[in-house]
């Protein structure tokens, strides 16, 4: 009896073994990691500063389809002399920015007779040429005397409008009369042309 005893005795201990043997291990929590101290606030970022604008050099670079340019607007007809000229040279008149019709540039009004023979701009006081001369009623009258030169093409502009060489008049230092041989209503337009571009007198002569 006592050896089934110890017999039963020692299969219960050996089972137990195995079942121990068994089991899987225990897996250790993961360790909490502390959150690491705030770090001190760091210095506000300084926004760098704009760079400084470039300073003009005076120099203007483009492409054109021509090499040949012509600054005088009554010996030419090009295309590209005339861009040029619309870009650099003042009229009385101008096409507005829609081209929907015209608006003044170097004259800030006009009135006319009843019978459109007599026209008379008034110039801006504030209009001048590139270099900073102020635009006058006799820079206007030199300017439209040189279309009828015999080296100009534009003479038959200004007779087409019923002007005549003599006919423009310098009233005043800001007022300038065309007086036409006849009735001639789209006036505005011809002095807003390229070919009706203001030069200075004084540096042409």
């Amino acid at each position: 009896m006592k050896k089934v005893m110890l017999l039963m005795l020692s299969l219960l201990i050996v089972g137990s073994m195995l079942l121990a043997a068994c089991q899987p291990a225990a897996t250790e929590a993961p360790a909490v990691e502390e959150p690491a101290a705030a770090e001190e606030e760091a210095a506000p970022v300084e926004e760098e500063a704009a760079p400084a604008e470039e300073a003009m050099s005076g120099e203007l670079i483009f492409a054109l389809s021509s090499d040949e340019i012509r600054l005088d607007s009554t010996i030419t007809t090009w295309n590209t002399d005339i861009l040029i000229h619309n870009n650099i040279y003042r009229q009385l008149y101008r096409v507005n920015e829609d081209a929907s019709g015209l608006e003044p540039f170097a004259a800030e009004s006009y009135t006319v007779n009843d019978d459109a023979t007599v026209w008379t701009f008034t110039l801006r006081d504030d209009i001048k040429f590139s270099d900073g001369t102020p635009i006058t009623a006799e820079d206007v009258v030199y300017s439209i005397e040189r279309g009828f030169r015999e080296e100009s093409v534009q003479t038959w502009v200004y007779e087409e409008a019923g002007l005549e060489s003599g006919k423009t008049t310098a009233l005043d230092e800001r007022t300038v009369q065309f007086e036409l041989s006849g009735t001639f209503v789209p006036f505005l337009s011809y002095v807003s042309g390229f070919w009706a571009s203001i030069f200075p007198k004084a540096a042409l002569e």
